[in-house]
């Protein structure tokens, strides 16, 4: 299915997009495109098939709950103040973000 120019246009003004012309003819010819392949999808027979909503079996993949040991107080304090010299040093451009 091609669309037309004015089609182009009005999907665009829908979306409130300002497209230049170049990028009219592009769109157009992406959204044509994409019609045509749902086209092509539509000829499938899938009377056969059964309506689903969700093709695979839901299950909950969560792992049991473990007690660990974790942080003390002076280690988490000690982290706060290795995380704002981090910042500091990320703000005036010593280091980089990875």
């Amino acid at each position: 299915m091609k669309l037309s120019r004015d089609e182009v246009l009005h999907i665009a003004r829908l979306a409130k997009l300002g497209l230049t012309e170049a990028e009219v003819k592009k769109l157009g010819e992406q959204l044509s495109h994409i019609l045509e392949s749902f086209e092509v999808l539509k000829r499938v027979d899938t009377s056969g098939i059964p309506p689903t909503a969700q093709p695979n079996t839901l299950q909950n993949v969560l792992k049991s709950d473990e007690a660990k040991a974790s942080l003390s107080q002076s280690q988490v304090l000690g982290l706060r103040n290795l995380s704002f010299l981090v910042l500091v040093l990320l703000l005036h451009g010593i280091i980089q973000r990875a």
